[in-house]
């Protein structure tokens, strides 16, 4: 089963249900680990997916007392802005189009960037931008959850996706003997 599929599935479960339902159920029903469907639900919610998760009291009160537990983000997540934001980048993939990004790191720090963006993918729970970012003249990766405001510039990059792809393989040894 592909992933898409698999997320359709998962999707059609838990419209199923009209209660809440154990992660290890849902894992059973697919055939794959409670992990998995941890992932896929993040996918799910990524791209607007409405899912909710229920922790039972004394969880969640557990959770509450632990000193180590912080919230990963200090901000609310806009998933709107973030599907937006998405499909913007993938337009300027096709178009090999270079974007102009307002971007925020992990540890806060605003910067305004242009990159040459050639792939997005999904790492753990979120989608990731491989870019040639023409400020750090290098490549660089950059979470579309973390973008403020983005703008496809007119223009075509040169060069193309596809040699920066075959280049970012090189860079960061990915690639393979024949590329």
């Amino acid at each position: 089963m592909s992933k898409s599929e698999r997320l359709l599935a998962l999707l059609q479960l838990l419209h199923q249900y009209r209660q809440p339902v154990k992660a290890q159920t849902l894992a059973e029903k697919l055939s794959v680990s409670q992990r998995t469907v941890y992932r896929d639900i993040d996918t799910l919610r990524l791209q607007g997916a409405k899912i909710q998760a229920v922790i039972p009291k004394q969880q969640q009160n557990r959770i509450q007392q632990n000193t180590l537990f912080t919230p990963l983000m200090s901000q609310p997540v806009d998933s709107e802005q973030m599907a937006v934001n998405a499909t913007q980048v993938r337009q300027a993939i096709r178009d090999e189009k270079p974007l102009r990004i307002d971007y925020q790191d992990g540890e806060e720090n605003k910067s305004q960037r242009t990159i040459y963006p050639f792939s997005l993918a999904f790492f753990d729970s979120v989608q990731v931008i491989g870019a040639w970012c023409k400020l750090r003249q290098d490549f660089r990766h950059f979470r579309v959850d973390r973008i403020n405001r983005i703008k496809m510039l007119n223009q075509r990059y040169s060069p193309g996706r596809e040699q920066l792809f075959r280049e970012w393989q090189r860079q960061y040894n990915y690639c393979p003997d024949d590329c």
